[in-house]
């Protein structure tokens, strides 16, 4: 007997705080007494990691293949109607508070000249958002791409007549995709301590010093976004209030830790949950938005919603200054004497300088 597809699950089981903030916080203490000798724990946060990764793209590929492909062509055609704008409003949000963020970073030392020998092996723009190869771009974690090669290939399943058996086979690797997710989670405690552990046991107090004006900056923007601005215009639009939308998102605020292979990468371990809740707001604000737009059921409230950018422009800005006031006692800004020195005009008169990278042995 086939199980009813109300009861079947369609999200990821919710995990308690409580538990990831212990390991959590654990972790760092247990990091802090062991310094370097932490560092065996990694490869049980990485395992933890990978096994979460195993199951992201086939859950991704299939929810959208099915997603699309089990649509008519005029109903898709009439919810990208719907809802292209908020697509677009998100992108100029969210880009609008990401300008105004950086212009709290300061601007970078002048160092010296190091080839780049990596730069030649770095994909191209076209090479991340055209899938010319799904396997390679699924290898190389281009997501863009991956998306893409869905979308196209979700809008021609939607015109093949015969794809019932299709469509319920994507649905069964979505729910195992689901499943398997499900179980691994669980173990986001233990991760966490393994994680944290690594993070504050091999870190170095320099280099958090350099990065806290990141990280300042960073939370500053994806908690304003997240409880504020999203929240807010969501309630401009919709018959909801700004608290019952932060209700209904609150499943989606737990974030998962990344592994931690350098120091940027090791800052995902915390970056990861700023990310996340980022994400769970704008997924929330594409869904009321293309939702009630689709079923015609959208009613601005101008004033409100320009209201709720304005003042969350104005705490933005607000947070910008306070990054330039820290940079001052918390970067070392004295620069490097020896890159301001130069050879007399004389000397370098008519001699022709070029600069080339040496391929490596």
């Amino acid at each position: 007997m086939v199980k009813s597809p109300d009861r079947m699950p369609s999200s990821p089981t919710p995990l308690s705080v409580l538990p990831v903030a212990v390991g959590g916080m654990t972790g760092i203490l247990l990091g802090v007494f062991l310094g370097d000798y932490a560092h065996f724990l990694r490869p049980v946060g990485q395992v933890y990691v990978m096994l979460l990764e195993v199951a992201v793209y086939p859950y991704l590929i299939c929810s959208l293949l099915h997603g699309l492909g089990s649509m008519a062509p005029a109903q898709a055609w009439r919810l990208f109607l719907s809802g292209w704008k908020f697509y677009i409003a998100l992108w100029v949000i969210t880009f609008g508070l990401l300008i105004l963020l950086a212009q709290g970073i300061p601007q970078a030392l002048a160092t010296s000249w190091v080839a780049d020998h990596a730069a030649k092996d770095s994909p191209g723009l076209l090479e991340i958002l055209i899938p010319s190869d799904p396997f390679t771009a699924l290898s190389r974690n281009y997501v863009p791409a991956v998306v893409l090669f869905c979308l196209f290939y979700g809008i021609a399943l939607q015109h093949v007549p015969e794809k019932a058996a299709l469509l319920s086979v994507l649905e069964g690797i979505r729910l195992a995709s689901l499943k398997f997710w499900n179980a691994v989670v669980r173990f986001a405690p233990l991760a966490v301590f393994a994680l944290f552990a690594d993070l504050a046991g091999t870190i170095r107090l320099r280099a958090m010093e350099e990065v806290s004006l990141f990280f300042f900056l960073f939370f500053a923007g994806a908690l304003i976004l997240t409880f504020w601005i999203v929240p807010g215009c969501i309630a401009a639009f919709t018959p909801f209030r700004h608290k019952e939308v932060l209700l209904d998102i609150k499943s989606g605020w737990l974030g998962l830790p990344d592994q931690t292979t350098s120091l940027y990468v090791s800052l995902m371990t915390l970056t990861r949950y700023g990310q996340v809740i980022a994400s769970v707001g704008g997924f929330a604000f594409l869904s009321f938005g293309v939702v009630l737009a689709y079923y015609g059921k959208i009613r601005f409230r101008w004033s409100q919603l320009v209201f709720c950018l304005a003042a969350a422009a104005i705490v933005v800005g607000g947070f910008v200054l306070a990054a330039r006031r820290l940079d001052t006692w918390v970067l070392d800004r004295a620069s490097n004497p020896y890159l301001s020195f130069e050879l007399d005009p004389e000397v370098k008169q008519g001699v022709k300088v070029a600069f080339s990278t040496l391929d490596s042995r």
